[in-house]
């Protein structure tokens, strides 16, 4: 194979590309505004919702309140609580208050609720909520934890009517310390979510031109063109391939930095995640850009071996987008933490990596991860890139109708 060949393939894709206005805007330009202003309306909306929740009130509609009087003057007092008073409600009915919106939460009291608890009976009290509403998820739990503290009051009453000391409650004092400094916060934040989006920008880039560079030939009818000089076969798979390489690199790195920028700016919702530390050197860049080669590798020789087998760019883009949804999938298992389950998650070609992306920013290193990370995917992206070169050198499959 000459490399002289595949550089004049691979300099001959890259004009082409440069000549598009669409890959430029798909390389360049969106990565650097959608990452941002998609971060940004998070962190925007994201602190809108939680401002909105400390403000609103909560509505309970206490049903059946007449067997109730001191539980109904304990939450009248409460702030920003508002208390609705409902008769003994038969059947459906206080569900249909919930339902209808007409109180977040409804509290049905038992016949004979304030004789139980004076009798110092157990006493049973119904809270109904709407799954559905946010709202009333966590108005149902504000009313959990205002029943709980009624009731302590409630033994402390019974205990001084018996002579007893009510201190006797009071077994411990509990206080809780984030022991994380504000670095490791930040780690944490940038670690959970940059390895999944970079992956995503990768298939993006990638996507797009292996789809061009193959099957778009096919169409436009200069495949034939490229054939007929004096490169081979397999040096046309590689110089496109690394093309498309390129494409997915820069299309990581542009969304890399609209990232950054976004994150520094103090605008993106995980900056409350980092506790307003969020940091990641120039260093630490460029270990996860190149920890992500492997799987550059993998997805370009993978996009280009769709496009080989494809008829049309319709078909193309078809199959590529399935294969772009399962990477999406894949990626997704990274956000939660726990899968990495030892050595063996590691094992998982592209997961893998993605684990040992966020070994890497949350501050850890181990050479075991990383050889086994990026050894496995290495692997596969190796039998793509040879499945690549077997399809473009069939002619069957690349002139079929």
């Amino acid at each position: 194979m000459k490399l002289s060949n595949v550089r004049t393939v691979l300099w001959k894709e890259v004009i082409d590309s440069l000549r598009d206005s669409r890959t430029i805007f798909l390389m360049i330009a969106l990565p650097l505004i959608i990452y941002p202003a998609l971060f940004t309306g998070l962190g925007y909306f994201e602190r809108l919702v939680r401002k909105r929740q400390r403000e609103a009130g909560v509505s309970v509609a206490v049903v059946n309140y007449t067997d109730a009087h001191e539980l109904v003057e304990f939450l009248s007092v409460q702030e920003k609580f508002e208390v609705l008073l409902m008769p003994r409600l038969e059947g459906e009915g206080a569900a249909d208050v919930v339902r209808g919106q007409v109180a977040n939460v409804a509290l049905v009291v038992p016949d004979g609720f304030d004789e139980l608890v004076k009798a110092g009976t157990l006493a049973g009290l119904t809270v109904l909520y709407d799954g559905a509403d946010m709202i009333s998820v966590s108005g149902r739990d504000r009313v959990i934890s205002l029943l709980r503290e009624y009731g302590s009051e409630v033994v402390r009453s019974r205990l001084e009517g018996r002579g007893l000391d009510v201190s006797i409650l009071d077994t411990m004092d509990i206080g809780t310390e984030n022991v994380a400094t504000a670095g490791e916060m930040g780690a944490f934040a940038v670690g959970t979510i940059v390895p999944f989006f970079l992956i995503i920008l990768m298939c993006a880039g990638a996507q797009h031109t292996a789809i061009d560079v193959t099957v778009g030939e096919k169409e436009r009818s200069t495949l034939e063109t490229i054939l007929a000089s004096s490169a081979s076969r397999t040096e046309v798979v590689f110089g496109k391939f690394v093309a498309v390489m390129l494409a997915s690199l820069a299309t990581a790195i542009m969304g890399l930095v609209g990232l950054l920028l976004t994150i520094y700016s103090g605008l993106s919702f995980m900056t409350d995640v980092g506790e307003g530390s969020l940091t990641i050197s120039f260093s630490t860049v460029m270990i996860l850009l190149l920890t992500l080669l492997p799987v550059m590798v993998f997805v370009a020789a993978t996009f280009v071996a769709i496009g080989c087998f494809a008829k049309s760019i319709k078909e193309g883009q078809t199959y590529s987008s399935y294969f772009y949804m399962l990477i999406m999938l894949s990626a997704v298992v990274t956000i939660f933490p726990g899968f990495e389950t030892g050595l063996t998650g590691y094992a998982v070609p592209l997961l893998g990596v993605l684990f040992l992306e966020k070994e890497i920013l949350t501050g850890g290193f181990d050479i075991v991860h990383t050889c086994v990370a990026l050894l496995s995917t290495l692997a596969i992206a190796v039998g793509a890139l040879l499945v690549s070169v077997k399809l473009f050198s069939n002619e069957k499959v690349m002139f079929r109708v």
